[in-house]
């Protein structure tokens, strides 16, 4: 366990002792200990994938109009429950629609799992519009315009990704795997995101 999300986790449970109703609270408690009790590679067990659903549960009871809660527990079930973690991130995007992060993670689970790929371009090009410097939408909408080989298009989102965001890495390697035909089908994509919802200060 990571020692800096470890510190995180005692403290939003020290804040929700004085404030078991806040759903900001028990939305950043269900991140970080998420964050925490991942093995090296990344992967949830059973009992800490259990564990970690309680918690975005609880912050989604709270306040049902939360939208972050809603996205982070989506990117969360898109490890094992697709259709659900779609149901999540379409209502995250339902209650904020002008979050690009909430776009863009939904674009990611329906392009990653094969799911709609028509559907994933437009969550991207919605990211896009909302922000057109988001590089990570840049790099990953070009990763979805391989499957159709419209190599202009993803020539254009891997420069862009790197135009704003000169030093990405997945866009750097995308880039260079892009002028190399044997490399197109090995892209790597940005990671899902998850912004983080400041609770009440911390004493």
């Amino acid at each position: 366990r990571n020692e800096d999300w470890t510190t995180s986790e005692h403290l939003f449970r020290s804040s929700l002792r004085a404030a078991p109703g806040n759903a900001k609270l028990w939305h950043n408690l269900a991140h970080v200990t998420c964050k925490s009790e991942r093995a090296q590679d990344g992967t949830l067990g059973k009992a800490e994938m259990k564990k970690c659903k309680k918690l975005y549960k609880k912050a989604v009871s709270l306040s049902p109009d939360f939208a972050d809660a809603y996205s982070g527990y989506g990117i969360l079930l898109g490890e094992t429950e697709t259709q659900t973690a779609r149901q999540m991130l379409e209502t995250a995007v339902h209650l904020d629609p002008q979050n690009k992060l909430g776009h863009k993670n939904l674009a990611d689970l329906l392009a990653r799992k094969q799911i709609d790929f028509p559907a994933s371009k437009i969550f991207y090009e919605n990211a896009l519009r909302i922000d057109p410097t988001y590089a990570d939408a840049h790099n990953n909408y070009g990763n979805t315009l391989l499957m159709d080989r419209d190599m202009k298009k993803v020539e254009y989102h891997y420069r862009q990704a790197l135009r704003f965001d000169p030093q990405h890495p997945n866009a750097l390697e995308n880039m260079g795997k892009f002028f190399s035909p044997k490399g197109r089908g090995e892209v790597k994509a940005s990671s899902g995101e998850h912004q983080d919802t400041k609770g009440e200060k911390l004493g």
